[in-house]
C-alpha cells in the first residue's frame, strides 16, 4: 500500500471547499481509501512541521485534485487490518497477489 498528500474537492448541499487528505492506494494505484477529516501538520519541533509542509506541497504540485463524490473507496475495518497483520507472507501472498 502506498499513499500522498492530496486536496479533495468536497461538495455537499451546494457547499464546496477544498481540503488536504492523506489518500491510500492498493497495489494496482487504485484508490482504497482517504483520511474522513482534514490532516493537520504536527511535530516535535518546528523543523518536523517544515519538513512535512514540504512533503505536502511537493505532493500537492504535482498531483491533481480529486473530487469526494468522484472517489470510489473500500471501507476500512479494523478487523480486517487485525486479520492482515496476522496472516503469514503466504497467506498474503494468495490474497493480495504477488507482483510477480
Amino acid at each position: 500500500m502506498t499513499w500522498n498528500y492530496r486536496i479533495i474537492k468536497h461538495d455537499e448541499n451546494e457547499n464546496v471547499w477544498f481540503a488536504v487528505h492523506e489518500v491510500f492506494y492498493n497495489y494496482d494505484n487504485t484508490i482504497m481509501g482517504y483520511t474522513q477529516d482534514p490532516i493537520s501538520i504536527v511535530g516535535d519541533d518546528a523543523g518536523d512541521c517544515i519538513t512535512t509542509a514540504n512533503m505536502i506541497i511537493r505532493d500537492l504540485e504535482r498531483l491533481p485534485v480529486l473530487t469526494e463524490s468522484q472517489i470510489s473507496v473500500i471501507e476500512f475495518v479494523d478487523d480486517y487490518v487485525d486479520d492482515v497483520e496476522n496472516m503469514t507472507l503466504e497467506e498474503l501472498e494468495k490474497e493480495f497477489g504477488t507482483d510477480e
